[in-house]
């Protein structure tokens, strides 16, 4: 072998060596690299299940202690709640949130009204008084200036100890009820043990204040005080409610409360030592007047059972391997990026399409709400939940009055725009998804509320009130110099015999009285509403 040979194989075997060791670094770079990558993802996607368990929780817990302000009305609406009509109300919110343990009324009692309270319930419970705990013992509560006694209390079976029991006894619950009084919103205690079916659960109590009008100052809250709304909820249901689906699951969750110096709440899972590197804590912001936290922590085997083995792939395939790997892996996600991206713009063309189509067929173009075809779909579907349900379905007829003279004095443009605001006004009102408001006819809307019987008329009345507070000048109809509206309420159960047409019958007549009665008025079904009506209003 000459010189001349051996310096080429000399020089082919140093390359050969270099691309071998190259494409081994490279093969364990990439390996490396893919693992990082890998692990990222896995992290991001950990942080964002527990992103979504906790925005799940916050609606939970919104829509749960909602329901103290829906109780709350009651005594907003009546100066005399029968415990029958608290009760029957409580009720239906058990069916809906199981984790509620009891509901209850805590008037406050001046000490020369104590007499006449006790004596109210004697009749049906003899004996019946004021209690107070004094050495692990019930007794009779003590005088004081004003008493804070569990007036009603839902479910009464497994809560007598509570019933008439003064919470103004207790300093811990006094103190949470003045925060209460003072704040105007709900304020929640720390977890508090309770005894029930012989076993001690965590619960937590929240205080809704209950006012005489609108109190806006501190000394007017005080003075204005009618009692309590309280919630007494079960920490265990409330965490089996929330976290009710972890079958595949792989993280362990913990409610924490900050306000308590960091007092565990409740631990969803093994919450493994092991794993406290990847903890993930998220701030519930304000609930009722307390700081909670969600901590999240994967499972032992969270990260190890989603890992693939492509990062063992390429790091063992070899020289040769990595870089046939890399050409492919580069052509493939270049095309696939190509691929996603026609993917992506035909996805958003046909969104926008589906979107406009949709806009086009149930959506009035003036006034930007439902239009008659949606009114119909829409009240044929909730008349179908009612009959099945047996629970309420009310609807309001809403006619502008004399628009005709309106449209002819100020044009058809100024009655465009009066009726795009009276839509937008009608909408605004109302904040539950099922309720619907669509144009039924020129001047006139249709409003559809599903699962709505209570204080109908007060609402028609607040939305008669809105539409002439708008100030649309409108000085040829009327007494009040602007746009008015009547509104006809028909209220009932869907029967099997009946049709959708029905309710639209008995909202018709009752718009006509109202219409025939002098307009800018409510009328309800079957009668008059006697309420205050806007002001220079026709009665």
């Amino acid at each position: 072998m000459d010189v001349s040979t051996l310096r080429t194989v000399v020089h082919r075997s140093l390359f050969l060596l270099t691309v071998s060791l190259l494409g081994c670094a490279l093969s364990f770079g990439a390996a490396y690299r893919f693992a990082q990558a890998e692990q990222s993802l896995l992290e991001e996607e950990f942080q964002h299940s527990a992103d979504n368990q906790a925005q799940l929780v916050r609606w939970h817990l919104g829509t749960l202690f909602g329901t103290l302000n829906q109780l709350a009305v009651l005594f907003h609406g009546s100066e005399n709640v029968s415990a029958e009509e608290f009760s029957r109300v409580a009720e239906g919110m058990f069916g809906r949130h199981r984790e509620i343990k009891a509901l209850e009324w805590v008037p406050a009692v001046p000490l020369k009204d104590r007499g006449k309270m006790e004596a109210a319930w004697r009749e049906q419970y003899p004996g019946f008084s004021f209690s107070e705990m004094i050495n692990g013992v019930m007794v009779e509560a003590r005088p004081r200036q004003m008493f804070y006694p569990v007036y009603y209390v839902v479910p009464l079976a497994g809560n007598e100890r509570a019933f008439g029991f003064d919470l103004g006894s207790e300093p811990v619950r006094m103190k949470s009820m003045m925060e209460a009084r003072d704040q105007g919103s709900q304020v929640a205690t720390s977890a508090i043990q309770l005894v029930q079916d012989g076993q001690v659960r965590k619960s937590i109590l929240v205080m809704q204040p209950v006012y005489q009008g609108l109190p806006g100052t501190l000394s007017s809250r005080r003075a204005n005080l009618m009692g309590f709304v309280l919630g007494v909820f079960q920490v265990e249901k409330l965490v089996q409610t929330i976290f009710f689906n972890r079958a595949h699951s792989r993280i362990d969750y913990r409610l924490v409360d900050d306000s308590a110096d960091g007092e565990v709440l409740a631990t969803v899972g093994t919450y493994d030592q092991a794993m406290a590197d990847w903890t993930y804590d998220i701030a519930m912001a304000d609930i009722g007047g307390r700081q909670w936290r969600l901590q999240a922590r994967p499972q032992a085997h969270y990260f190890s059972e989603q890992r693939t083995l492509l990062p063992w792939v390429v790091g063992l395939g070899g020289p040769i391997l990595v870089l046939v790997l890399t050409s492919m892996v580069y052509q493939l996600s270049q095309r696939n990026r190509a691929i996603a991206a026609l993917v992506e713009r035909r996805t958003e063309e046909l969104d926008e399409a589906n979107r406009k189509l949709i806009q086009l067929t149930l959506t009035d173009s003036l006034t930007e709400v439902g239009n008659r075809r949606q009114f119909d779909h829409w009240l044929r579907s909730e008349w179908d939940a009612g009959r099945r349900s047996g629970r309420p379905l009310t609807l309001m007829l809403v006619d502008v009055d004399h628009f005709k003279a309106y449209n002819d004095n100020y044009g058809h443009r100024a009655g465009d725009r009066a009726l795009r605001r009276i839509a937008q006004t009608l909408k605004e009102r109302l904040h539950r998804p099922r309720d619907l408001v669509a144009r039924y006819g020129g001047e006139e809307f249709a409003v559809l509320l599903p699962e709505t019987a209570d204080n109908v008329p007060l609402l028609a009345q607040a939305l008669c009130d809105a539409i002439s507070g708008l100030g649309i000048r409108h000085e040829h109809g009327g007494e009040i110099g602007v746009v008015t509206v009547s509104i006809g309420v028909a209220t009932l159960v869907p029967a099997t015999e009946q049709t959708p047409e029905h309710i639209v019958e008995l909202s018709d007549q009752a718009l006509y009285r109202a219409k025939a009665e002098g307009r800018n008025r409510v009328i309800s079904y079957g009668g008059k509403v006697q309420l205050q009506l806007a002001p220079g209003a026709v009665s």
